[in-house]
């Protein structure tokens, strides 16, 4: 038995925090799904134009919930079921640099 092959499928449902309920997702995969490829998952639901990602599990967002070690997989840090799951996130958006860039003089 492959532990990663294997591992039990759950459903994470995404809420953003800022503003609130105004983005929601829900996305199946396995337990043993790295938290660094969660990060990857949100940032491509907003075209890539977010860094910063900031993540609690649960329907709590506390500074101190905030998970650090995106080597961790969801069931390192509690998500062990196929049920459903909340995460709550939060990040700063990236400025394109062509937005930033003042009109040349002409």
């Amino acid at each position: 038995m492959d532990p990663v092959r294997d591992a039990v499928e759950t459903e994470l449902h995404f809420k953003l925090i800022t503003p609130p309920q105004v983005f929601e997702n829900v996305w199946k995969c396995k337990v043993s799904t790295k938290l660094f490829t969660v990060e990857r998952y949100i940032k491509e639901l907003h075209g890539g134009s977010v860094r910063n990602i900031r993540m609690v599990s649960g329907l709590a967002w506390q500074p101190y919930l905030i998970i650090k070690d995106t080597n961790k997989t969801l069931k390192d840090i509690g998500i062990v079921s196929g049920s459903a799951h909340t995460i709550l996130y939060d990040f700063d958006p990236v400025i394109d640099p062509l937005f930033k860039a003042s009109i040349a003089s002409k």
